[in-house]
């Protein structure tokens, strides 16, 4: 029996959700679009790498963009820049933004970064159970972490980054069990996995869910050599091992066009989609094979600048 439900979410079929298509689809890439610009100014201005990764990185080589159906952006960003990148942000952009931290923002339980845009909607499963209040439309920020060159650390390394890794899940689990158990009654394949991991997170949650984030984070981190000769991205799709890689290969960049925008991707992009989708990448997979987030409400997008300006100077006047 697999355990694992990254996949399976990005599957996932349920009577309540709501799936952008058409015209609403594309508005919501377009916005998209203007938070990574958004994002790649702050870092181009302070110095910090970042690069698009995941299914933005495979929509950018095969699409020029986004994959035709996707409703999300990846990047990824080694370890040290994206703490600064965080705190520089938030400073800079947070009358637009929310910056929701891992183990850190009151009520956000994923253990990656994630840039919402204020005035927007995008609500997912995670915002039915969370406290923040913010759910706008996302792009999430992916950390880059180094690791030992010795065989023998970097195997405990890997071990321990699965360990922390499966015990955040299933204490996640337990935290979202209300929301998911409904949601097995529709998807029976997954209710095995649904109930073992909430009775194991039933038994973590002795500490609180953000607690156990930290712990994944603080492990991740251990190694925290410049100098490494690899990386891995230990919250990825395939998890610390199946994302290692030469460090030249990742976090040095090349500038590709997304959308339109220049923005930075790996060096060894091509190498990094082989080993994430198989060397026939280029190839779109059949429409039942595609895969799209959960979202429980219509995207609303902000509302044009002329009305936010005039909110803007009401504010003022007030202040005044």
């Amino acid at each position: 029996m697999s355990l694992s439900t990254f996949d399976a979410f990005k599957r996932l079929r349920l009577s309540e959700a709501v799936t952008p298509d058409g015209a609403e689809l594309r508005a919501l890439q377009l916005t998209l679009v203007g938070i990574v610009r958004d994002v790649f100014d702050c870092c181009a201005r302070h110095g910090l790498t970042c690069m698009v990764g995941g299914g933005t990185a495979l929509g950018t080589l095969r699409h020029g963009g986004f994959i035709p159906w996707d409703d999300d952006v990846d990047l990824n960003m080694p370890r040290t820049d994206c703490e600064r990148f965080a705190a520089l942000f938030a400073a800079e952009y947070g009358a637009r933004y929310w910056v929701h931290v891992p183990g850190r923002t009151p009520g956000y339980s994923l253990a990656h970064l994630r840039v919402r845009l204020k005035g927007t909607c995008v609500r997912t499963r995670e915002d039915l159970v969370g406290v923040t209040g913010e759910d706008g439309a996302f792009v999430d920020i992916f950390t880059i972490d180094a690791t030992f060159d010795n065989k023998l650390l970097r195997i405990v390394h890997g071990i321990g980054s699965l360990t922390f890794g499966f015990l955040y899940s299933c204490r996640k689990f337990f935290h979202e069990r209300r929301v998911l158990r409904a949601w097995m009654a529709e998807n029976p394949a997954l209710r095995r996995a649904f109930w073992v991991k909430a009775s194991v997170g039933c038994v973590l949650a002795v500490l609180p869910l953000s607690r156990w984030v930290r712990l994944w984070e603080w492990w991740n981190a251990i190694c925290g050599s410049v100098r490494s000769r690899l990386v891995t991205i230990p919250v990825g799709r395939r998890h610390f091992f199946g994302e290692l890689c030469p460090r030249a290969e990742m976090c040095e960049t090349r500038e590709i066009v997304f959308e339109g925008l220049a923005v930075r991707a790996p060096a060894g992009i091509e190498a990094y989609m082989r080993r994430n989708y198989g060397a026939d990448y280029m190839t779109p997979p059949p429409e039942s094979e595609r895969e799209r987030h959960v979202f429980f409400a219509p995207f609303r997008p902000s509302p044009p600048v002329s009305v936010s300006l005039t909110a803007v100077a009401g504010a003022c006047r007030d202040m005044v």
